[in-house]
């Protein structure tokens, strides 16, 4: 793992940013096909998606706070 220390700031970037792309689109191709199956988007209107969608958003915010003042 000594080349993982010696990479420049960008390229460390793209890295993350290229496995986080690769797990995103390997979750979506794994799950969206059994949702599709469970017919579980039919029970789902756009409100509750959006109420979803916001809770993880708050989520998120919230923890980006707290990381800001803890660094």
């Amino acid at each position: 793992m000594n080349w993982f220390h010696e990479l420049l700031s960008f390229e460390l970037a793209f890295f993350v940013v290229g496995v986080t792309i690769v797990v995103a689109i390997a979750g979506l191709a794994l799950v969206a096909p059994r949702v599709r199956l469970s017919g579980l988007q039919a029970r789902f209107d756009n409100g509750t998606i959006t109420g979803l969608l916001s809770a993880l958003i708050g989520v998120y915010a919230v923890a980006a706070g707290l990381t800001a003042v803890a660094v």
